[in-house]
Formats: structure tokens, sequence, C-alpha cells
């Protein structure tokens, strides 16, 4: 009797501590419930999370389709601009080989405006000198036609005369002599008129040759005045081309310091957008260390699992010693806990860790977002204004349009590779964090799995003993 007293009052203190276990069991169960409510809280809020990423990036892929497409437009757009460069570089290179024949042909004009000066000046010389001779010998022809009229006026005299001399000669013999004499002069007389005569028979043609001269001078000096105008208006439109070509060459260099600042600006962005993706794949390395601590743990548990499995088909052996067992359980169910409470922090951490690298890549797309708008109305504004350079007809040279469009092509070039690296770095994210989750729902799972085999173990034990 003594002896069954013995082994109910042990009886009893095994139901005690059985009991005291099966309460702490319930407790660490209602905890664990509890933890589970707040891990599916916690699961549910970051679901919603990632619907809401998602959405965000399907409206981040569908405002990035959208910028493809313009930049798309923007590059028919420069290709239609670059044609319409072409055709006015065309136009221009016509207008230089015939503004170069038209200063060939202004040349030639100047030399022979400056021939015809020369000749204008000898003719001019030529005519004044052939007008006093013209003077001169009007002068001499009005002293000789007065010698005519004198000569004509003896000759109608000449008849009455004979007759006087006739008379005379009847009355005196001794003017024969004087008849030979008058017969002399006017043999000379009569010579002189016709030495007259010859000469103004040559000096009519002279006449004739030096109104054409004059003619001819009037034209020339006429084509003179023309050239002079044409000269004048080459003038003025060098002096506009010269002024056109000096605001080109400010808006060349203004251009040239646009561009500048522009391809400063993109590789700056690029920098930065370089440090950001490196900055990206250090936080990825870290989540990949971290999911690869969580394997680890994985494994320990699933060996501690594989070491308890036959301390659960010897349950048999186990019933003489319940004390033993009982405390070797107590010290494998402190060691889970201990794990339980270390794989918790681990995963409120890796939660934190997925947290800040979520809102950190929101507001690292943000910035991307925000500069590439910038980038984007940048673009339109110098698309704009070159448009309304080249419906002015103020464009800048083919060389110049080429640089220009060489810095289009790599400001798209570069987005577009910028917007494949974001796509590949928030695909790589969500595998992560997808990953991530999958394995901390697997160690919930197991972990449960194990706290609710030990908990039928024990109640088993307990009602073995019972």
């Amino acid at each position: 009797m003594a002896e069954l007293l013995r082994q109910v009052s042990e009886l009893k203190k095994h139901l005690r501590r059985a009991n005291e276990s099966l309460r702490t069991e319930k407790e660490n169960r209602i905890k664990a419930e509890s933890d589970c409510a707040s891990y599916k809280r916690d699961m549910t809020e970051l679901e919603q999370g990632l619907d809401y990423y998602q959405s965000k990036s399907e409206t981040r892929e569908e405002n990035v389709r959208t910028l493809n497409i313009q930049l798309k437009e923007k590059e028919e757009l420069c290709e239609v601009l670059q044609k319409r460069l072409k055709q006015e570089s065309q136009i221009r290179v016509h207008q230089r080989v015939k503004n170069q024949e038209k200063d060939i042909s202004n040349e030639n004009l100047k030399k022979q405006i400056s021939k015809l000066e020369e000749g204008l000046g000898f003719h001019q010389s030529e005519a004044e000198s052939q007008h006093k001779r013209i003077m001169a010998l009007e002068i001499q022809l009005q002293i000789k036609e007065g010698v005519c009229a004198d000569l004509q006026k003896h000759l109608e005299d000449q008849p009455d005369l004979r007759r006087q001399l006739e008379d005379q000669q009847k009355n005196c013999c001794n003017k024969d002599l004087i008849n030979q004499n008058f017969k002399k002069q006017i043999g000379e007389l009569e010579k002189e008129n016709t030495d007259l005569k010859t000469k103004m028979e040559n000096f009519y043609p002279m006449k004739k040759k030096l109104d054409e001269v004059s003619a001819q001078l009037e034209e020339k000096s006429s084509l003179c005045v023309k050239l002079q105008e044409c000269f004048n208006k080459e003038k003025q439109r060098r002096v506009q081309l010269e002024k056109k070509q000096q605001k080109k060459d400010a808006s060349k260099e203004k251009l040239l310091i646009e561009m500048n600042e522009l391809e400063q600006g993109l590789d700056y962005y690029q920098d930065v957008a370089e440090t950001r993706l490196n900055r990206l794949q250090t936080l990825q390395k870290e989540l990949q260390e971290k999911e690869s601590l969580c394997e680890d743990l994985q494994e320990r548990l699933n060996q501690q699992s594989l070491q308890l499995e036959p301390d659960f088909q010897h349950k048999d052996s186990a019933h003489q010693s319940l004390d033993k067992e009982t405390g070797d359980l107590q010290k494998k169910n402190g060691d889970p806990m201990s794990k339980l409470q270390t794989m918790e922090d681990t995963e409120t951490s890796l939660h934190r860790a997925i947290t800040h690298l979520q809102l950190e890549k929101v507001r690292i797309n943000e910035q991307h977002e925000e500069e590439l708008e910038a980038l984007r109305l940048q673009l339109q504004d110098r698309l704009c204004s070159e448009l309304q350079a080249a419906s002015e007809g103020s464009s800048p040279d083919t060389h110049l349009w080429g640089v220009w469009r060489q810095i289009l092509l790599r400001i798209v070039r570069r987005t577009h590779t910028f917007v494949l690296r974001l796509k590949s770095v928030t695909s790589q994210n969500w595998l992560g964090l997808q990953v991530s989750t999958m394995t901390t729902l697997h160690l919930k799972r197991t972990v449960h799995r194990q706290s609710d085999t030990r908990r039928a173990f024990l109640f088993g034990d307990a009602l073995k003993r019972l």
C-alpha cells in the first residue's frame, strides 16, 4: 500500500507537472495564435501593399510606354526636321552657288565698269578735243562763209565789172594787165572755193561720227547708272547677309552652349542613376544574404525535426523515464522557442528591410520619373524652338544639326536603357519580395507543425500516464 501511495503521489506530481506543461503550452499556443493573427494581418497588409505597388508599377509601365511612344514620335519629328534641314541645306548650297555666280558676274561687271569708266574718260577727252576742233572749224567756216559771201558778191558784181572793164578796155588798152591780174585772183578764189567745198564734205562725216560717239556715250552712261544701282543693291544685300550671318553665329554659339549644358546635365543624371542602381544592387545583395540566412535557419529546423522523429518513434521506451524525458522536452521546447524568437526577430528585420527597400524604391522611381519628365519637357522646348527657327528660315548649318541630332539620339538611347534598367531592377525586387514572403510562410508553417506535434506528443504521454 505504501508503495502504491508513493506511486500515486509520484503520479500526482507528474500530473501536476504535466498540467503545468499543458498550461504553458496553452499559453504558448495562445501567444502563437495571436502571433499568427498578427502575422496574417501583416501578410494582408503586405499583400495590399504589393497590390498597390503592382498597380503603381503597371501605371508606371504605362507611363513608360507612353514615353516610348512620345520618344518614337519625337524621333519621327526629328527625321522630318532632318529631311527639311537637308532640303534647306541643298537650297542654301544652290543659293551659295548662285551667290558665287552673282559675285563672279558682279566682279566682271565691275571690271567692265572700270574699263567703261576708263573708256568714258578717254572718249570724254576725245569728245572735248573734237568739240574744240569743231568749234574752231565752225569759226573757220563762218570766216570762210563770209569770204565766200564776199566772193559771191564779187562774182555777182563781175558782169558789171566786166562791162566796166570792157568799157575801160575800150577806153584804155592799158587795162589788159589789170584784167589778167583779176583773172588770176578769180582763179585763186575758185581754188579756195573748191578747197572749202572738199573740207566741208570731209567735215559732215566727222560730225556724223561725233553724233554716233555721243549717242554711244549716252548709252554707256545709262548702263553705268544701272550698274551703279545694281552695285548698291548688291551692297545692301551683302550687308543684310552679313547681319543674318552674325545672328546665325550668335544662335550657333547659344545652341552650342546649351548643348554643352545638356550634355553635362545628362552626364550628371547618368552618374546619379548609376549610383542609385549600385545602391539598389547592394540592397539586393543584402536581401539575398538575409534570404540565405532564412534558408540556413530552415535547414536547421528541418534537421531538428529529423532529429525529433526517432524520439516520436520510441514513445514506449520513454514511458519508463517521464521525468528525464519531460526535462529533455522542456529543454528542447526552450531551444525551439528561442529559435522561434530569433526567427521572429529576423522576420521583423526582414519586413523592415523590405518596407525600407520598397519605400526607397518608390522614392527613387518618383525621382527618376521627375527627372525623365524634366528631360522630356526640355526636349519639347528644344524641338519647339528649333521648329520655330526652321519656320522663320534662320536654321543653323547641317553640321551643327547633325551634332544636335546625335545628342538627341544619345538622350533617347540613354532614357531607353535607363527605363530598361528600372524595369529589370523592379522585376528583381518583386521576385525577391515574393521569395522572402514564401520563405516566411514556409517557416511559419513548419514552426506551427512542430509545435502541434510536440503538443500532441505531450498530451499523449499525459493520457498514458493517467
